[in-house]
């Protein structure tokens, strides 16, 4: 089944052809381009959902692409691709104005995350549900960095600073997925993990904790009788760790859902 079609703008072929084998084999129709001429004049034959650009490629870079591609494709996603943190600083907004999407993926991608973004994006375009996932922590600076990776993996993300405030969450927005901070000064993440449950039972809440000591199998049972699950992290996190746990989280949801699904 064809999901959708997506151009891929790169100058490097094995970037190209790996990440075309990766996109087909989720039944995406995937049409590649060197450059910017390439680009646009595959963009005057096709009507792609999904575009991924390169920043730095010759003859015209990605921003100017993405200003081009607009023109022809304006309900097209386009999303920007790099390897090289300075030029996505210097260029980000830029890109944005031009009318691509507020989404950076950084090279070299994780393993599948290509078709994990283009699954999520087209799925949205088609009026699907896109995962959302809240990330609690006291720790601001931790809140700020978990969001960000999450954003710039193509999820809905959200941050709050208290279990207090999670639970009010939980009666805004439908999460997926809820990382919780185990240690917190107005309600630690077992209690809050219990409220959250009662508002939003349908909610995977996951533990994280950067306190390793004799009471966390303690912990461990009580979180788990609260209604969460033990994927433990250990802060702090790395963005590969996160995302992986994340995807096998998702996974399990879409296995239990399949299940019910068949046995209703």
């Amino acid at each position: 089944m064809v999901n959708g079609k997506v151009l891929l703008v790169d100058d490097e072929n094995i970037f190209l052809i790996s990440h075309k084998k990766e996109l087909e084999s989720g039944g995406f129709t995937v049409t590649l381009a060197h450059d910017g001429p390439e680009a646009i004049a595959s963009a005057k034959k096709e009507n792609f959902h999904v575009v991924y650009v390169d920043l730095v490629l010759p003859k015209m870079n990605g921003v100017e692409i993405c200003r081009q591609l607009k023109g022809i494709l304006p309900t097209a996603e386009i999303v920007l691709v790099s390897g090289h943190p300075d030029e996505i600083q210097k260029y980000q907004m830029e890109f944005i104005y031009a009318g691509g999407k507020d989404l950076i993926l950084r090279k070299p991608l994780l393993d599948q995350e290509l078709l994990r973004v283009t699954e999520s994006i087209v799925s949205r375009k088609n009026g699907g549900a896109e995962t959302r996932i809240l990330v609690v922590d006291d720790v601001q600076i931790e809140c700020v960095a978990l969001k960000k990776v999450l954003k710039e993996a193509g999820y809905d993300a959200d941050a709050v600073l208290s279990g207090t405030d999670a639970v009010r969450a939980a009666g805004q927005k439908a999460y997926d997925i809820v990382l919780m901070d185990l240690v917190m000064p107005d309600m630690d993440g077992i209690q809050a993990c219990r409220e959250f449950k009662e508002v939003s039972p349908d909610s995977t809440v996951v533990m994280f904790t950067g306190k390793i000591d004799n009471a966390l199998s303690e912990n461990e049972m009580a979180f788990t009788h609260a209604g969460g699950r033990i994927h433990y992290l250990y802060k702090p996190l790395e963005a590969d760790v996160l995302l992986s746990m994340v995807r096998k989280i998702l996974a399990e949801r879409n296995a239990e859902n399949r299940s019910r699904a068949a046995a209703g």
